[in-house]
């Protein structure tokens, strides 16, 4: 047992993480399903930097949800820990990690397309963070390996339904 408030730490070195709040476990896991999976906002936010979008659920079926949200229309997957108690009408909270949206021509196909106001970027090198604005909502992006791109512009971005997270009903 190694014990630590280092997240990237325990992501690295763990096999399996325990996360604790208030003395209790919340969530027990592998890195990538803590991560990937959150059970709670609480766990999304501890284990890193992440968007939290509000949601109207509009239906739930075939193992997916679709949400109106201040970013645009969202399809997410249904996980069993929150599909029971989401129907239509309720807000639910989703987690979009900033590494999952993606910028650019958006892919024919692609679910959870919109168009957004790049309002900053700052180049750090192999990555780039962006803030994008869409409507109302600010959207935190991480781009590796990216292009010189202009504030001020449009831009184009997509998100994997596989990377909108529904964590559960908003309080």
């Amino acid at each position: 047992i190694y014990v630590t408030h280092d997240q990237k730490e325990a992501l690295c070195v763990a096999d399996r993480i325990a996360v604790m709040l208030d003395g209790r476990i919340v969530q027990v896991g592998t890195p990538e399903e803590l991560y990937r999976r959150p059970a709670d906002r609480f766990v999304a936010g501890f284990l890193g930097e992440t968007n939290f979008v509000a949601a109207r659920v509009v239906s739930v079926g075939d193992g997916h949800l679709q949400l109106d949200s201040p970013v645009g229309a969202l399809t997410a997957a249904a996980g069993d820990r929150v599909k029971s108690a989401l129907r239509p009408g309720v807000t639910a909270v989703c987690s979009i990690r900033p590494e999952a949206i993606r910028l650019g021509p958006v892919p024919v196909g692609a679910k959870n397309v919109g168009e957004a106001l790049l309002e900053q970027t700052s180049y750090l090198g192999e990555v780039a963070e962006h803030r994008l604005r869409v409507g109302e909502a600010v959207l935190k992006v991480f781009e590796l390996n990216p292009m010189p791109v202009v504030a001020g512009r449009r831009v184009g971005f997509w998100i994997a339904e596989a990377d909108v997270v529904v964590l559960g009903i908003e309080a």
